[in-house]
C-alpha cells in the first residue's frame, strides 16, 4: 500500500493512496487449493483456485468464490456474491508470452441504512444541541431495528477482460502491453430511515427510498518499458509508460411511488397500512410490511451522462547509491478531460472541464540491516471534477452550484494533496513475520466548499496526521496472523 501516491502511480486520486493487487495469473505447474468457510450468522463460503499444465508452454488457471452471510445483530441485512476468474497464458516461460483473462463477480444484498438520529438532523445546532437538549446520536431503540422492507434490494455485476502482452529482450529489459474492458451495472431501492422533520421525536420513521439504475463501461491501454542499467557505480530500476483510458457512466433512478416529498410532506400522522406502509414505528418496525406501491423496476428515463478521456505519460528510478542506500523518484503528467450531461428534464445541459494534472513522488531508502529498512517520502496527487464518474460519494462532482449558476464545478480547479512520509520495515522470525510502522501527514489545499448560498469555492484546507503500524506473517508453519493499528487526527483549517 502507499498513501498519497495515487498521483503518481494512477493519476487521479485523492491523498488516501492505492493498494496494489497482484492478479492470479497462470502458472507452469499443477495444483488446486479449496477453501470452505462456515459461521454464526448464516456466514457460508468457499473458494477454488485451480491451475493446469496445458502441453509445454500453455497454462490455465480458474478461482472461482461464492459468499453468503447475514450481518452479525442487524435483522434481515444480508449480503450474497459469488465470482469467476479464469485465464490463460501462451507462451510460459518463454521471452514473449500472451495472458488472456476474465473476471466476472456478482452480488445480491439487502442493504442496511441503520438507526435515525434522535433528533431532526437539519435542525440541530453546530454545537449539537436541540431545543436546549444535547444531541447524543442515534435513538435509543434495539440495535436489532431495521427500518427499510424485505423487498429492499442491492444488485451489482462487474465484468472485466484483459489481453496482456509481454516480450523480454533479455534478462535485463522487458516491453509490455495490457488492453483492459470493463463494464459494470449497480440497481438498488435502498430505504432510509428519514430523521430529517421531526417525525422520530413522536416515535415514527419515515422510510426514504433512495433508488439507483447505473452502468459504466471503460477501454483503457497501457504500454510500459521495465529494465535496469548501471550509470558507473549506481545501479538503476526503471519503469515509464504511455496510458490511454477512456471511461463512461449512466446514472438513472427506478420508477417506483413510496410517498413524495419529505418526512413533513409525508406528515407520520399514522402507521402501517394507513400510510401505504411509508411510515412505520420508532419501537417495532416491521421490514416484511407489504409492498403497496407501484415498483416495475423501469428506469425512469432522466438520466445523468458522464465522460472522461484520460492521456497520460509517467516514469520512474530507484537509484541504488549503494547497497544500504536507495533513492527512488517517480513523475506522471495525466491531461484529464472530462464532460457531465444533465438529465433531458435539464434540457441535457453539458459541463465540461479540462485538466493537466502533473504529480511526482520521491523517496530514500535505508538499509541498516539486510532484513530491514527505514524510509522517507513526499508525494503529490490531484482529485479533479469528476473524478469518480458521477458514482459513489462525488464531493467534486461536475454539477451546477444551487446558488448563482455562474459559480459551477467548471469553474473549479483540481484539488491538490501533499503527503509527508517517515516509515520501517522489518522481517523478522527468520523473515516468516514483516513489522511495519509509519508516521504520515497529508495536507489538502485548494479544497471544495460549499457556501451558504450553495456555491462552490475552492477555499479549503485540510489537515491528517496520522500512525500506522502493521504486523503480517508466520509464526509458525501452521499459523498465520495479521493486524495492524492506524490512528488519524484531521483538522479542517
Amino acid at each position: 500500500a502507499s498513501r498519497g501516491w495515487d498521483g503518481a502511480f494512477a493519476g487521479r486520486g485523492g491523498a488516501g493512496g492505492s493498494m496494489k493487487v497482484i492478479s492470479k495469473t497462470a502458472k507452469a505447474e499443477n495444483f488446486t487449493a479449496a477453501s470452505l468457510g462456515i459461521g454464526t450468522d448464516s456466514y457460508y463460503r468457499g473458494t477454488i483456485d485451480s491451475n493446469w499444465l496445458l502441453g509445454e508452454k500453455t497454462a490455465f488457471r480458474l478461482n472461482a468464490m461464492y459468499h453468503d452471510a447475514d450481518v452479525a445483530g442487524r435483522d434481515m441485512v444480508n449480503n450474497s456474491r459469488w465470482g469467476v476468474a479464469p485465464t490463460i497464458t501462451f507462451g510460459v516461460n518463454t521471452p514473449t508470452r500472451v495472458t488472456l483473462s476474465y473476471y466476472h463477480m456478482q452480488s445480491d444484498d439487502l442493504p442496511d441504512s441503520g438507526i435515525p438520529y434522535a433528533y431532526p438532523s437539519t435542525k440541530v445546532q453546530r454545537n449539537g444541541s436541540f431545543m436546549g437538549v444535547t444531541q447524543t446520536g442515534p435513538a435509543s431503540v434495539d440495535r436489532n431495528n431495521f427500518y427499510g422492507l424485505s423487498s429492499d434490494y442491492r444488485k451489482t455485476t462487474s465484468d472485466m477482460g484483459t489481453i496482456g502482452i509481454e516480450h523480454d529482450f533479455s534478462n535485463r529489459l522487458t516491453l509490455r502491453n495490457m488492453t483492459r474492458y470493463t463494464y459494470s451495472t449497480q440497481d438498488y431501492v435502498w430505504t432510509q430511515p428519514d430523521d430529517s422533520q421531526g417525525n422520530v421525536l413522536n416515535g415514527r420513521v419515515w422510510r426514504r427510498a433512495n433508488t439507483r439504475a447505473s452502468r459504466v463501461d471503460s477501454l483503457a491501454n497501457q504500454t510500459e518499458l521495465t529494465g535496469k542499467f548501471e550509470t558507473g557505480s549506481l545501479k538503476h530500476s526503471f519503469n515509464v509508460g504511455i496510458e490511454l483510458s477512456k471511461e463512461e457512466g449512466k446514472k438513472d433512478t427506478l420508477a417506483i411511488n413510496r410517498g413524495s416529498g419529505s418526512g413533513a410532506a409525508n406528515a407520520c400522522k399514522s402507521l402501517g397500512a394507513a400510510s401505504n406502509y411509508n411510515c412505520t414505528s420508532l419501537y417495532d418496525p416491521d421490514p416484511h410490511d407489504p409492498w403497496v406501491n407501484t415498483l416495475d423496476g423501469d428506469r425512469v428515463g432522466q438520466p445523468t451522462r458522464s465522460r472522461t478521456i484520460t492521456k497520460s505519460i509517467y516514469a520512474f528510478d530507484t537509484v541504488e547509491l549503494t547497497p544500504q542506500w536507495l533513492v527512488n523518484g517517480g513523475l506522471r503528467l495525466d491531461r484529464y478531460e472530462t464532460k457531465f450531461t444533465n438529465t433531458p428534464a435539464n434540457k441535457y445541459q453539458v459541463i465540461k472541464r479540462d485538466d493537466t494534472l502533473l504529480n511526482y513522488q520521491l523517496g530514500l531508502v535505508f538499509k541498516p540491516a539486510d532484513n530491514g529498512s527505514v524510509y522517507v517520502s513526499y508525494a503529490t496527487s490531484s482529485t479533479p471534477s469528476n473524478a469518480t464518474l458521477g458514482e459513489g460519494s462525488e464531493s467534486l462532482a461536475l454539477t451546477p452550484g444551487r446558488g448563482n449558476v455562474g459559480m459551477n464545478a467548471a469553474d473549479m480547479a483540481p484539488e491538490k494533496n501533499k503527503t509527508y512520509e517517515i516509515g520501517t520495515k522489518w522481517d523478522v522470525l527468520d523473515r516468516r513475520m514483516t513489522l511495519t510502522a509509519a508516521l504520515f501527514r497529508t495536507e489538502t489545499t485548494n479544497a471544495r466548499v460549499t457556501l451558504p448560498s450553495g456555491d462552490y469555492a475552492m477555499a479549503g484546507k485540510k489537515e491528517v496526521n496520522g500512525l500506522e503500524l502493521g504486523f503480517s506473517g508466520s509464526i509458525t508453519p501452521a499459523w498465520q496472523v495479521f493486524g495492524g493499528y492506524t490512528f488519524m487526527k484531521s483538522n479542517v483549517k
